[in-house]
């Protein structure tokens, strides 16, 4: 779903992702409001697709930027926002399409794979211990994940991102020849 509004070229870098949520249950929900407030992220993920709405070479215009305030938008971020609130646990499948993107991300961009203000700490309200070691798995897996998506060579068009308007579902895994010959013991 292509969107109209983008806040231009980037000013400073280096390239960093920003993860925001939406504070609603679905994505039709997100494509309303970026149409009545005009401040849009580069992407929409929720537990089916990965939405991109502007092309990654621009900036977005998701991120507050009041009047004589540090560059925010135009300061080599990339945006997206997560179908879900803050302050809940997150659909796995969700995450999964979160992590795919952070990976394209990190090796189309440059961005480290770290989190330089630490992990994220699981929601206060509504979670009980399991959902706690849930989140805590799901962390953990973020990074092992990018063997599953495919890198691509060119910024868009190939690998787990299309371009704009275009969602993106996981590709079935191809079955492994069996080789032939001896068997190890």
């Amino acid at each position: 779903m292509p969107l109209p509004w983008n806040a231009g070229r980037y000013v400073a870098g280096p390239f960093k992702i920003v993860h925001h949520t939406t504070e609603g249950s679905t994505a039709a929900g997100a494509f309303a409001t970026y149409h009545q407030t005009q401040d849009i992220p580069h992407f929409t993920v929720d537990d089916q697709f990965i939405y991109q709405h502007l092309d990654t070479e621009v900036a977005a215009t998701a991120l507050a930027h009041p009047p004589g305030t540090v560059e925010t938008n135009k300061h080599s971020a990339v945006q997206f926002e997560l179908v879900g609130f803050a302050g809940k646990p997150k659909n796995r499948a969700s995450l999964k399409n979160v992590g795919r993107l952070c990976r394209w991300i990190e090796s189309t961009h440059g961005v480290p794979p770290e989190w330089p203000n630490g992990y994220p700490k699981p929601p206060v309200n509504s979670i009980t211990a399991s959902d706690g070691l849930e989140l805590v798995q799901e962390k953990s897996m973020l990074p092992a994940m990018s063997s599953e998506a495919s890198t691509p060579k060119t910024k868009l068009g190939t690998g787990p991102v299309r371009k704009a308007g275009a969602a993106i579902t996981k590709k079935p895994r191809k079955a492994k020849a069996k080789k032939a010959g001896k068997k190890r013991t």
